[in-house]
């Protein structure tokens, strides 16, 4: 039984589902703590800082990467379920007209911009649920079904019935019992601890995990085995083909362009 454990992104890129959905169990990792910028190792040594993710998605647009960035409201070191979107700015209007602007010739643009409206406009009380809803919205386009307004049960429900990959549930972690890392809990526990106890006998995780700061021994000797992913962004149809092919891009970016079947395909890898 294999588990990824994932901090909830913003309109996640496509590694991002290409892992989860090579997986048994998805642990949406919700309650740890917020940071808009990670440390990253890099070839030959050392590390650089980069984005989380948690609160930014890539997008193509016609000078190249552009980004959806979503402003926070700070009130300290606070996890993601407690980490609230600022809305004064109208930021769901910009990233809206963003999208129009990048994706309004795209082969499904016309459909995935009405549901985004919808989504966007709705109003999160924190950012883990707005990152979560996109994360449900992406898997609906990404399953083929017709859902716009689903949920973390919905998908649940879903994957009960027949579909191409591995997936077969999600779990939001602040919704059980795992403590998150934290006050002598370190990452190396809380990854244990969460195999143990929603049954897995895998971990699987990316490769800037494995240099970071996995200890595969510690893990190891819990009678969990690490599996690292393995995938490459197969190229796909993109707007601006001009300016070359982009990969791991939001996952926007690939079902505004592509049909079911070929999301499927790239996502499989």
């Amino acid at each position: 039984m294999r588990l990824v454990g994932y901090q909830p992104q913003y309109f996640p890129r496509l590694h991002y589902f290409a892992r989860i959905l090579n997986t048994d169990i998805f642990s949406i990792s919700d309650h740890v703590q917020f940071v808009k910028s990670h440390s990253f190792p890099v070839s030959g040594g050392g590390h650089k800082r980069g984005k989380s993710y948690q609160a930014h998605s890539p997008i193509k647009s016609s000078q190249g990467v552009q980004f959806l960035t979503l402003p926070i409201m700070h009130g300290g070191l606070l996890p993601i379920s407690q980490t609230n979107v600022d809305y004064s700015h109208g930021w769901p209007n910009k990233h809206i007209g963003a999208l129009q602007m990048c994706y309004g010739s795209a082969a499904r643009a016309q459909e995935m911009l009405s549901e985004l409206k919808g989504l966007l406009k709705q109003g999160y009380d924190t950012l883990a649920e707005l990152n979560i809803a996109t994360i449900v919205w992406a898997l609906a386009w990404i399953l083929g079904k017709d859902a716009p307004h689903a949920t973390v049960d919905t998908v649940n429900e879903w994957l009960t019935e027949p579909h191409p990959f591995r997936l077969q549930k999600v779990v939001v972690q602040s919704q059980t019992s795992i403590a998150p890392p934290g006050e002598g809990r370190d990452a190396m526990e809380w990854i244990i601890d969460t195999c143990k106890t929603l049954g897995a006998t895998e971990y699987y995780h990316g490769g800037t995990a494995s240099a970071a700061y996995l200890d595969a021994g510690r893990i190891e000797a819990a009678g969990i085995t690490l599996v690292e992913q393995d995938w490459t962004c197969p190229p796909y149809v993109q707007q601006f083909p001009e300016d070359g092919f982009m990969p791991n891009l939001s996952i926007i970016d690939l079902v505004a362009n592509e049909g079911v079947e070929r999301v499927q395909t790239v996502l499989k890898g």
